[in-house]
């Protein structure tokens, strides 16, 4: 699940793995590695994956069942809390139509 903040230039990932007991490898990756690059169609950009906690991830997460129930039903199936992890521009980029990625100031 993939969630754009409103007002912000955030995106959020909640690493349900569909109510499983353990994580998605990819979130130990992504806090080993927190630089990373996303892209959304044509466009990308540079970004820091910031676990949430506490909180600011309850919200999202409830906000993100309201949008979705059936993620309700995986914290469920669960006693583990499930991750979510925003993504924090750093830099924008632009992406050419061969996949080549140079420096931009504006998406």
């Amino acid at each position: 699940m993939v969630r754009k903040r409103l007002n912000s230039r955030a995106l959020t990932i909640i690493a349900s793995k569909a109510g499983a007991d353990s994580n998605p490898d990819w979130i130990r990756i992504l806090v080993a590695n927190p630089g990373v690059t996303v892209e959304i169609g044509a466009n990308a950009f540079a970004a820091n994956a910031v676990p949430v906690a506490g909180p600011e991830r309850g919200r999202i997460y409830s906000v993100q069942t309201e949008l979705n129930p059936g993620f309700a039903e995986y914290q469920t199936k669960t006693t583990r809390v499930i991750p979510a992890v925003e993504f924090d521009r750093t830099q924008s980029l632009r992406v050419t139509c061969h996949g080549t990625r140079t420096d931009s100031e504006s998406m």
